[in-house]
């Protein structure tokens, strides 16, 4: 302390006299006749703006993302109304629910006092605020949503909490926030992630981060499967239409080994933008691989295969070669690199993100231009070089030019990703 309040009430400086005056006048000889001595010090907080306006902006955020947010309190009810009317979960002219507890156990149970599920899926789609509850009273909420069957996609629980009672709500969400300041160790112990600041604003985060992930890991799935499907295909018919696998060993280690798992590490390594926060959250029981994630595989391996197999069985009238023997040579060296292109420049766009398919460099997405440019420009002159054909050059850029110019117009639906 700076400051105390002096006999005739006015503000003093607290010195270093002052307080071995009071430790051995006051404080010492009170302790010795079995006192203890009480001492109330205070001090004056003006929040910001900022920290006013960070709960309501996280749950606008929230709300957009298509997460409905409630509150839970032991508050009056009134207390209750207010804070959540300033924090956005309530707005004037909705047609929502504020309910105390013994409401809300009147509504949900039986005349033998049970909670029924029926019951209860009558209450919790229209329910905000939950006032004057205990915690059986959250857990119940949280149980109910879980179990609903209401929407066939099935709802996803997130439940914040700091205190001990808090702890079976947070062990039966499908994901527990505990304070990480504030909270409790058994609070703590039940939760899935643990908030280091006690900020809401934090959970937006966690969410943005959980959409990119489960984005990330459906790009690489969808990348990995269009190139091996892709490779099988091309391999099988090949070797059964020219009695030889179009693709030598090396340049299948080539494309799996090299090619396919740094352009998919890139893929799958690009950071959350806002823009994840603009979609509605994936359903409980949608699959990781889509309806529209197939459409986009058999697409991509069908435009690919096309592509080979017109080079493949038709490289004598694109590329004008008489030798037979230079003929298979430079077509399969023409082919493993239309491969290449056709999943570097195409197939990359189609499982990257909006800030991929508007060419802005973020950090995910320059790998991938990185890794394109890196392997595709020195092997394209390495071959022209190497070769004095004077037609190999024209094709060469012919069938690059497409591609890349197909890849960069390319345009994906990204909500329909998952």
């Amino acid at each position: 302390c700076a400051f105390i309040y002096g006999r005739d009430g006015h503000l003093e400086k607290f010195t270093r006299e002052m307080q071995d005056r009071l430790v051995h006048q006051v404080i010492e000889p009170m302790a010795c006749d079995g006192l203890r001595t009480i001492s109330v010090a205070f001090r004056d907080f003006v929040p910001g703006k900022a920290e006013i306006n960070q709960v309501p902006d996280a749950i606008k955020r929230c709300q957009r993302a298509g997460i409905t947010v409630r509150m839970v309190t032991g508050d009056n009810i009134n207390t209750a109304r207010s804070i959540s009317t300033k924090c956005g979960i309530l707005k004037p002219g909705d047609d929502f629910l504020i309910l105390e507890g013994k409401e809300f156990n009147r509504r949900i149970r039986d005349s033998q006092g049970e909670v029924q599920q029926h019951l209860l899926d009558k209450v919790w789609p229209k329910l905000r605020v939950l006032a004057r509850s205990s915690p059986t009273d959250k857990y119940t909420l949280v149980k109910g949503i879980i179990d609903s069957k209401l929407n066939e996609s099935r709802e996803v629980v997130a439940v914040t909490g700091d205190g001990t009672n808090d702890g079976p709500a947070l062990k039966k969400a499908d994901v527990g926030f505990a304070m990480g300041i504030a909270g409790t160790d058994v609070a703590k112990e039940a939760s899935d992630i643990i908030l280091t600041d006690d900020n809401f604003s934090s959970i937006v985060k966690a969410v943005m981060w959980g959409r990119n992930v489960y984005d990330s890991i459906a790009k690489f799935l969808q990348f990995q499967l269009t190139v091996n499907v892709v490779a099988v295909i091309v391999a099988f018919i090949g070797a059964c239409a020219v009695q030889d696998s179009p693709l030598k060993a090396v340049q299948m280690l080539w494309v799996n080994l090299i090619m396919d798992t740094l352009a998919s590490l890139a893929l799958a390594t690009e950071m959350p933008t806002s823009d994840l926060l603009l979609r509605k959250p994936y359903g409980r029981t949608k699959p990781l691989i889509s309806r529209t994630m197939m459409k986009n595989i058999l697409g991509q391996a069908v435009y690919q295969l096309t592509v080979i197999f017109t080079l493949l069985f038709a490289g004598g009238v694109v590329v004008i070669l008489r030798s037979t023997q230079k003929l298979s040579t430079l077509v399969r060296r023409i082919l493993i690199q239309t491969l290449k292109m056709a999943r570097n420049l195409v197939q990359a766009r189609f499982c990257g993100s909006v800030a991929l398919q508007d060419f802005r460099l973020r950090f995910g997405t320059g790998l991938v231009l990185v890794h394109s440019l890196g392997l595709d420009i020195p092997y394209s002159m390495a071959f022209i070089l190497s070769e004095s054909s004077p037609g190999l050059a024209h094709v060469w850029l012919v069938v690059h030019t497409l591609l890349a110019g197909l890849g960069i117009n390319l345009r994906f639906p990204l909500d329909d990703l998952g």
